[in-house]
């Protein structure tokens, strides 16, 4: 479908989908992130990009790649659990996804925190992380609970 107001073509049967040119900013903006995490050779490189980097699209690229390359550093992991608390709600989703993903010590106390989170996002993600751990505070329907009208 295209939008004649915006130029965007959207599909998608449950929601837009946006496509998006390779010429397009956001496009571009998430590329640079991606080789900036990409770049970071070492867990400390790692850290201080996932809590430090000004830019949440670098933030956010960091933190899967700290989980991958680094699961069972001390220092990997504390920056996860501080990086659940992150000011961006994708840097935020991320977090919760990989300390979920871990079943770090902290992690299910961290994800039933994150279940008051404002953005529905990161309530889903929480929910979610806490039905793959077993917790009991994990909703029944994660979607209904994330995405309830209030």
């Amino acid at each position: 479908m295209n939008d004649d107001e915006t130029g965007e073509i959207f599909i998608g049967p449950i929601g837009p989908i946006r496509i998006a040119r390779d010429d397009d900013r956001q496009v571009i903006a998430s590329r640079k992130a991606s080789l900036i995490a990409q770049a970071a050779v070492d867990c400390d490189d790692l850290v201080a990009l996932v809590l430090r980097h000004p830019n949440p699209l670098v933030r956010m690229e960091a933190v899967p790649r700290l989980k991958a390359r680094f699961p069972s550093d001390h220092r990997s992991q504390e920056a996860l659990e501080q990086a659940v608390h992150d000011a961006d709600e994708g840097v935020r989703c991320e977090a919760i996804s990989a300390v979920a993903d871990l079943g770090l010590p902290a992690a299910s106390d961290l994800l039933a925190s994150a279940l008051t989170d404002p953005e529905a996002d990161v309530r889903f993600f929480a929910a979610i992380g806490l039905q793959k751990l077993g917790d009991s505070r994990a909703p029944d329907d994660p979607e209904t609970f994330a995405y309830r009208r209030t």
